[in-house]
């Protein structure tokens, strides 16, 4: 879908895109109102379309760029995982722990570090989940349960997520509605 025809239109879309609440994505594009006309404006199909095509569009784009800048520098993610472990084989180095001038036992050279260490090797492994909210408090609440699932599957495939991830993610929820 091209820039929308209207530049008001095509400025509240890129608003609400970058992250914008309604209210403040409506305003920006110079319009003045009551919440209830933000949000049957952000509701219109050609609108909904347009915002996450420019949110599909930023994703690629800065993956691109990430993927482009870890190819020049040579980091991948075994590199990232092999100085991961180094750090943290090397925190959790023993020392003496002395008292009275004597060795009463060996303790971790830093264990905070190696469990920071540690969790970020999880994050980097694909080991944690991330959770996170999509939009603000109050958008899915008037939608009907088809609403609802046809927002999750565009969000899916906004984030990137692959086909069988969105099929099994619909079949888990109960999703009512197939996948367009």
């Amino acid at each position: 879908m091209p820039k929308l025809s209207d530049p008001r239109w095509e400025i509240a879309c890129q608003e609400r895109a970058a992250g914008g609440d309604i209210a403040a994505s409506y305003k920006a594009a110079g319009y003045t109102g009551r919440p209830s006309a933000a949000t049957n404006f952000f509701q219109r199909p050609e609108i909904v379309e347009r915002v996450q095509e420019i949110i599909q569009q930023r994703y690629d784009e800065e993956r691109k760029s990430r993927e482009i800048a870890t190819q020049e520098a040579g980091i991948d993610k075994a590199w990232i995982l092999k100085r991961i472990k180094y750090l943290t084989d090397l925190s959790l180095q023993k020392k003496e722990v002395i008292k009275a001038g004597r060795v009463v036992g060996y303790g971790a050279m830093d264990g905070p570090t190696a469990v920071k260490c540690l969790t970020l090797a999880a994050h980097v492994g694909g080991l944690m989940v991330h959770r996170h909210e999509i939009g603000q408090p109050g958008d899915f609440a008037r939608m009907s349960d088809d609403e609802l699932n046809s927002s999750l599957i565009d969000q899916a495939k906004a984030l990137g997520l692959p086909e069988t991830a969105i099929d099994q993610l619909m079949a888990m929820q109960g999703g009512s509605e197939t996948r367009q």
